[in-house]
């Protein structure tokens, strides 16, 4: 359960009657509204208030069930979704209170601002929502501001309620105030106010529900004064709030642990893949076999491509340069960290690399109507497979770009440097990447996995430059470490992998 779903339970049960025991010493909850009544005719009478046409009187009948007596006297049954105890009663918002909406001085009129009347916003509300009690206003009107226009006076230790953009910010005010018209107030009769607080947040849900509009959504001064409340004994409220607050401290701390889980379970994930790659590349995942192929044999079938690729003209004669790493006697980095059956090699005795270019973005023939998927570091997000891209070339422009074979793994060399994946659909690619087409006898899964571990990841950036933004040139790339077996047991660790993979996306 997260800490807002704890929270919202704790408020349920609290306005349930569920959450602190109930006294019958207590004054019930139906001689308390009588107050709130005979204090409201005292305020209509001396004219501080209006009366509020649209009252209603909810009483509970013999049957048990709550009813709804209208000005016009009809009466029908109420119904509501849970019970309450026989001392709570229920009633209308705007029967335990007088209900102020807000409004905005013209504000081409500079005397109308810049008094000492404070004047809330949503806005304002909203960067105060981790505390009950309203701080400072933004912005203050004049008395001359208020008097010409429809905002009106607010006593202190009124809730101010953000009625729309959006709805349900909710503070305590305890100086006099006004607002604009994305507010409504409320000043309590005869409740306590931190207990209201409380309620207006439980009833927030279906605030929003009754709310109306089209570019935004907004709840009307009547709408809001419609809103069920559950009323407790007087006593009892407080009992509540005190409640309340002793129990949210124990859900700030709840809050942090279950921040630190949420943050566990985020990267657990990640790491546990990260061990797997690394647990792989160190010929612990599989088994080896003496049935396979050995590397001995693979390497040779490798220089033979090399050579074939060479005639063809596809590869430079510098890339025909042997640059074998084998595991010494001499107490060495790479000593017993891989089956001596693996063999220990730079980059470029396991595929073609290559570096990408831009064709001209001021030439729109390159460009239009282009179908011709052109990769950049932003299509890597897909993580492994990647089958689409964000910007395509014609024809005419794919002449002018770097080819790159399906299945060929790219790899990020300019800002966020080792993020990798492998194309899924010929293409070409930009100057920020390396190409690397596995020669036949090397798996792609396998490759890609291998770029993806520490081991090689952190060459990657201990080779990059250190300038503000860290680059990895094509000769630093091509000069990485890597290790591989013989191909039948290359593609036994990756369908290791890829199981184990499925199994923690389950997690």
């Amino acid at each position: 359960m997260t800490p807002e779903q704890l929270k919202a339970s704790i408020l349920q049960r609290a306005m349930e009657g569920k959450l602190v025991p109930q006294d019958p010493n207590d004054e019930p909850a139906s001689e308390l509204l009588k107050r709130i009544k005979a204090e409201k005719e005292k305020l209509i009478k001396e004219g501080k208030i209006k009366r509020d046409k649209n009252e209603t009187e909810i009483f509970r009948d013999d049957d048990g069930l709550h009813y709804e007596k209208f000005p016009d006297g009809t009466i029908e049954r109420l119904i509501f979704d849970f019970d309450i105890p026989d001392t709570w009663e229920l009633t209308r918002l705007r029967n335990i209170g007088n209900i102020i909406s807000g409004g905005t001085p013209k504000t081409t009129e500079k005397s109308y601002y810049n008094g000492n009347i404070p004047w809330i916003t949503p806005s304002d509300m909203g960067k105060q929502q981790n505390r009950i009690y309203f701080g400072r206003a933004s912005k203050f009107i004049s008395e001359i501001g208020l008097n010409n226009s429809s905002a009106q006076m607010i006593p202190a230790n009124s809730i101010v309620y953000s009625s729309r953009a959006p709805i349900g910010h909710i503070n305590i005010v305890n100086t006099e105030f006004t607002t604009n018209q994305g507010c409504k107030s409320i000043y309590p009769l005869c409740i306590d106010n931190e207990f209201l607080y409380w309620l207006l947040k439980n009833r927030t849900t279906d605030i929003q529900r009754r709310s109306s509009g089209t570019t935004f959504k907004e709840i009307s001064g009547r709408s809001f004064g419609d809103t069920i409340v559950c009323i407790p004994p007087y006593q009892e409220q407080k009992r509540i709030t005190r409640k309340i607050s002793i129990i949210l401290k124990n859900i700030n701390n709840y809050e942090k642990y279950y921040a630190e889980l949420e943050q566990l379970k985020k990267d657990f994930p990640e790491k546990l893949r990260k061990s797997i790659l690394q647990y792989a590349m160190q010929g612990k995942l599989v088994p080896q076999y003496a049935t396979d192929e050995s590397v001995e044999v693979l390497l040779e079938r490798i220089k033979e491509e090399k050579q074939r690729l060479f005639e063809e003209g596809k590869l430079k004669k510098k890339d025909l340069q042997e640059s074998i790493i084998y595991q010494g006697d001499d107490n060495s980095y790479y000593e017993n960290k891989f089956p001596k059956s693996w063999i220990i090699t730079t980059l470029c005795n396991m595929g073609d690399i290559s570096t990408g270019n831009t064709p001209s973005k001021n030439n729109y023939s390159y460009w239009s109507n282009g179908t011709i998927p052109f990769f950049k570091p932003a299509d890597l997000v897909q993580k492994k497979n990647m089958h689409t891209a964000s910007e395509y070339l014609s024809v005419e422009g794919f002449k002018k770009a770097r080819y790159v074979e399906k299945d060929s793994i790219l790899v990020n060399g300019i800002g966020n440097i080792g993020v990798t994946g492998i194309v899924k659909k010929e293409g070409a690619f930009n100057q920020q990447m390396h190409s690397v087409k596995p020669y036949n006898y090397i798996d792609s899964d396998f490759l890609f996995y291998l770029f993806n571990t520490n081991f090689v990841q952190e060459q990657m950036i201990n080779n990059s430059s250190s300038t503000t933004i860290p680059i990895l040139n094509k000769k630093k790339f091509s000069e990485l470490i890597g290790v591989f077996p013989s191909l039948q047991e290359q593609k036994r660790i990756v369908s290791r992998i890829e199981k184990i993979n499925f199994l923690i996306k389950k997690i």
